[in-house]
């Protein structure tokens, strides 16, 4: 086959296996349009790095920001799944037998603790943490942060 051919193939083939299988949706380029979080963007100094992958039938459920300039996304999902994307000026210090894992240029801790897992990493400027908790599986996990980490 040739070259073209091929590419299209591998591409149509990755749509569906993500569709079927239920490993997670396409990038969502609106999340980071979307009203609330444009909100919480004009209310914080820092750059909210808002996800492009999301896990399969899972959605942007709430936002908050405190008076602290801490925000919080919410996410929900099927069978009563849900995480947060908490972001805060600060460092990172989770508690714990924590994993280091790699976020593309990032340094990240995972825990995972009494059934509750989070991962957190500090931006490159040393200014904001991200710390994701929830429901999600590691991997599932892996893959929103390294969506994020731009």
């Amino acid at each position: 086959m040739h070259r073209r051919t091929m590419l299209l193939l591998t591409m149509v083939l990755t749509t569906v296996l993500f569709g079927v299988i239920g490993c997670g949706k396409a990038p969502d380029p609106k999340l980071a349009e979307d009203s609330k979080v444009q909100e919480a963007q004009a209310k914080v100094a820092y750059k909210i790095l808002v996800p492009t992958f999301l896990p399969d039938r899972y959605a942007l459920d709430g936002v908050k920001v405190d008076e602290k300039s801490n925000v919080a996304l919410t996410f929900k999902g099927p069978e009563n799944g849900s995480f947060v994307i908490d972001y805060a000026p600060g460092t990172v210090a989770l508690t714990g037998p924590v994993e280091k894992v790699a976020i593309k240029d990032f340094q990240a801790q995972y825990l995972e603790q009494n059934g509750t897992r989070k991962l957190a990493w500090q931006t490159a400027d040393k200014a904001t943490i991200t710390i994701i908790t929830g429901s999600l599986d590691r991997s599932s996990m892996l893959a929103l942060a390294r969506s994020m980490a731009r």
